[in-house]
């Protein structure tokens, strides 16, 4: 069975124990997160279905494709190699025989929070994966309902979702996130 923690020893956040169930859906993190056919830049001004575009609008089309969007696909093409190196440094597994153990080193959390909510976006934009709850994917009636794809998706989806929050966590314990103070305390 997989396990999440983190290992000063080993360097970083590990998932541990990655088998042939759940090493794949691991595996399909740099595919889903490239999207195929999903829309990945949008920029927010972007006008979709037959609607017409002002000539503000194709101006800021314009400056959004030209400064903004070659940053953000450097920045996403780096996040991507990042996470596709770490999972070729994967090591045979401490606690499961034939299972692997990925080890997140701390500076490389932030690329795999930001693959994996690339991943969960492009995979939504195609398979409408936030359409269902958490809650709603184990009850037969619903899932019944679902193709074979988008079942297959919602599976990675969830996956990757909780392994999100789980490097998130990890970014605030090595000090990468600050934790908002909630309590309402005005100093």
């Amino acid at each position: 069975m997989m396990g999440i923690y983190l290992d000063d020893e080993r360097g970083g956040l590990v998932l541990a124990d990655l088998d042939e169930g759940s090493l794949p859906i691991l595996e399909a993190l740099p595919k889903f997160a490239r999207g195929e056919g999903s829309e990945l830049f949008l920029n927010p001004s972007v006008v979709r279905g037959n609607e017409a575009v002002t000539e503000e609008g194709k101006e800021m089309n314009e400056d959004w494709a030209e400064f903004v969007a070659p940053d953000l696909q450097t920045l996403f093409d780096e996040q991507l190699q990042r996470v596709e190196a770490d999972m070729e440094a994967a090591e045979p597994s401490v606690g499961v025989p034939g299972a692997v153990d990925v080890v997140i080193a701390p500076s490389h959390l932030e690329a795999w929070f930001g693959a994996l909510n690339q991943a969960r976006l492009a995979m939504n934009e195609e398979f409408d994966c936030e359409a269902i709850e958490e809650p709603e994917a184990h009850d037969p009636n619903v899932v019944e309902k679902l193709t074979d794809e988008q079942h297959f998706a919602m599976h990675h989806f969830m996956f990757y979702r909780f392994l999100q929050e789980m490097v998130m966590q990890a970014m605030r314990v090595s000090g990468l996130m600050e934790i908002d103070d909630q309590s309402g305390d005005d100093e």
